[in-house]
C-alpha cells in the first residue's frame, strides 16, 4: 500500500479531517533516480501505517546524511548540512507534540523527503520547501488554541489608517485559535503595480521602494 495511503487511513482511524489529509497531496511523486526510491528507505516489506513509522524513524539519519549527499551538489557543505540539522530537528520536534495530526505529519516528512532525494532536478528548492512547509504546520499544531478569534475574524477587526491617496495600512496582531500572528496589511484602491524580480543579493525592501519611487512595497 502506498505510504499516502496509509498515511490517510490513519488519519481516517483518528477521525481527523481532511484538512489532514489534503495535505498529503501538497508534494506529488516526481521521477526518481534508479540508485535512491522509497523503498531504499523505508523498505518495502513495511506495511501499515505503525511499520512505516518505525520504518521512517530508523531512516532518519540516514536521510540527513543523504540530504547533505545529494544538496552538496547544488550548494556549499555548510548550506547542505543547515538544511540536514533542521530536518532532523523537524522529525524530533513532531514527534514531542500531542496533536495526532503530528504523528502524520511526520511520517509525511519522511517519506516526502526519501521521494525528493530520488528526484533528478531541483533538489535543494524542494527540501526546503519540504522542510518549510511542514514547520510551518507543525507550530500551528504547537501553537493553536481552539475557542480564540481566528486569523480572519482579527483581519475583519482591523482599524484601518489612510497613508496616501487610494491606500490604507493597518496591523493585525494578536492571539487567534491559530496561534500568534503579526501581519501589516496594505488595502489598495485602483493601484498602479510595479513588479520587481531581485534574484541575486539581498536588498532591502525600503531601499527597493524608494528606488522604484513608490508609496509602498511588498515582498514575497
Amino acid at each position: 500500500m502506498p505510504w499516502r495511503e496509509r498515511c490517510r487511513a490513519r488519519a481516517e482511524a483518528e477521525g481527523l479531517g481532511a484538512a489532514v489529509t489534503t495535505l498529503l497531496e501538497a508534494f506529488p511523486r516526481g521521477v526518481e533516480d534508479e540508485d535512491v526510491s522509497l523503498s531504499r528507505w523505508l523498505g518495502e516489506a513495511a506495511h501499515g501505517f505503525l511499520a512505516l513509522e518505525s520504518a521512517g524513524l530508523a531512516a532518519t539519519a540516514g536521510l540527513g546524511h543523504a540530504i547533505v549527499e545529494r544538496l552538496g551538489e547544488e550548494v556549499s557543505q555548510a548550506a547542505a548540512q543547515d538544511q540536514a540539522r533542521r530536518f532532523i530537528a523537524l522529525v524530533r520536534g513532531l514527534g514531542e507534540l500531542d496533536p495526532p495530526e503530528a504523528r502524520i505529519l511526520r511520517v509525511a516528512l519522511l517519506a516526502c523527503m526519501s521521494e525528493v532525494l530520488g528526484q533528478r532536478e531541483r533538489r535543494r528548492s524542494r527540501v526546503r520547501d519540504l522542510i518549510d512547509f511542514h514547520y510551518g504546520h507543525a507550530a500551528v499544531l504547537l501553537h493553536r488554541r481552539p475557542g480564540l478569534p481566528s486569523p480572519c475574524d482579527r483581519v475583519r477587526q482591523a482599524r484601518w489608517r489612510t497613508v496616501a491617496t487610494g491606500l490604507e495600512h493597518a496591523t493585525v496582531a494578536g492571539h487567534t485559535s491559530l496561534g500568534p500572528m503579526h501581519v501589516n496589511l496594505l488595502r489598495a484602491h485602483g493601484p498602479r503595480l510595479h513588479v520587481v524580480h531581485r534574484h541575486e543579493a539581498a536588498v532591502p525592501l525600503e531601499r527597493l521602494v524608494r528606488e522604484a519611487g513608490a508609496i509602498a512595497g511588498i515582498s514575497g
